[in-house]
Order: C-alpha cells, then sequence, then structure tokens
C-alpha cells in the first residue's frame, strides 16, 4: 500500500486490512446453515471461487482508490465466511468418528501451514514482480482449490 502508487495513511491501511473480518463475521453462522442445506462441498466451492474472481479484481479496485478496495475486501470476507462451517461440515460427514478429532487437527493446522507459505511468498512476488501480482497469483491459485472440493 505504500508503492508510490498508493500512498495511504495509517488509518485508511487499517480500514482496508480490517475490511476482510467485517465481511467474515457476517457469514459464519450463515454459512452453516447453507452448508447443511446445499452441502459443505458445493457452499463452500460456489463461495471460494467467487472469493478468488473478487482476489483478482482487487487490482482493478484499487484504481477507485481505497473504498474501493475495502470493498471488494469486504466482500471476499463475506465469501471466506463460510470455510471454518463448511469445514467442520465435511468431517462431520466424511470423517470416521474414531478419527474425526485427529482430522480436524490436521486440517486446522493447515491455516497455519498456509499462511507460511503464503506470507513469504507474497513478500517475493511484490518484490521481484509487482503489488498487483500477489492478487492475481493467490486468486488463482485459491480459486483452483476452492474448485478441486466439488
Amino acid at each position: 500500500m505504500r508503492d508510490g502508487e498508493h500512498l495511504w495513511d495509517k488509518r485508511t491501511q487499517g480500514l482496508v486490512l480490517s475490511s476482510f473480518f467485517w465481511g467474515y463475521l457476517f457469514t459464519q453462522i450463515p454459512g452453516g446453515l447453507l452448508a447443511k442445506k446445499y452441502g459443505p462441498r458445493w457452499t463452500y466451492a460456489g463461495f471460494q471461487f467467487t472469493a478468488s474472481v473478487l482476489t483478482m479484481l482487487c487490482p482493478l479496485a484499487t484504481r477507485v482508490g481505497w473504498r474501493g478496495l475495502l470493498a471488494m475486501r469486504f466482500l471476499i470476507g463475506f465469501c471466506a465466511g463460510v470455510a471454518f462451517p463448511c469445514f467442520n461440515g465435511l468431517m462431520g460427514v466424511w470423517a470416521p468418528p474414531q478419527e474425526r478429532s485427529a482430522l480436524v487437527s490436521y486440517g486446522m493446522s493447515g491455516v497455519h501451514a498456509g499462511k507460511f507459505i503464503v506470507l513469504p511468498l507474497g513478500s517475493l512476488l511484490c518484490s521481484f514482480v509487482s503489488w498487483d501480482s500477489i492478487f492475481y497469483v493467490f486468486g488463482k491459485v485459491t480459486g483452483l482449490l476452492g474448485c478441486t472440493y466439488v
């Protein structure tokens, strides 16, 4: 956010970064209900695909200004909010009862392993390619991963 093109103050940066979690907040319970009604695989895949498309549109949203990016990140968070309810729905249906707690632990540890990989890789992309390459690369990867659940 400080690449010479977008010089936003700390308050604006904080608003943009936190907007993901504002959207995320709204779909935790509805995400579980949707997963129960339509199945966790389809619910997760649909919202994840939408989030990946919105992620790839983030550089375009920044042309509108920080408010455009804030709105886009809110929508991405809104889509991402169904991930954990869907994951729990999948584990409740597919994991054998005697292995469920171990599989849930492994699955949840994947969240932290993902951050371990994504944060340095994002830094490298930003340093050696461009700041917007982060959105294109991770948008495509999450879209492909999200669709593998169907």
